[in-house]
């Protein structure tokens, strides 16, 4: 259990540091967002992993660890999956 908890880690914190890395290509793609726009892309992926990081542990608490584990992992993959999808850097659909 303890390797794929240090696997988990590794996963989230090699996608903070992929998003940190893809900075200049975000800027010069298709989205084209603004200097403040791209601050909230990284700084947006970190806020919500924090905000659902004590919700989660509680969840894991009740209904055991291993359901929350892969249910966050879940999230995270479909999050990943439906970013590439993305209209603009700042609205909503049309």
């Amino acid at each position: 259990m303890t390797a794929l908890m240090c696997g988990c880690v590794v996963l989230v914190v090699a996608m903070v540091a992929a998003i940190n890395l893809s900075l200049p290509a975000l800027s010069a793609g298709a989205l084209a967002p603004s200097s403040t726009g791209l601050l909230w892309i990284v700084d947006s992926y970190v806020l919500v992993f924090g905000c659902l990081l004590i919700p989660a542990g509680a969840l894991g608490d009740r209904y055991g660890r291993k359901g929350a584990l892969l249910a966050g992992l879940g999230v995270f993959a479909a999050g990943g999956l439906l970013s590439p999808d993305a209209w603009s850097a700042g609205r909503a659909p049309p």
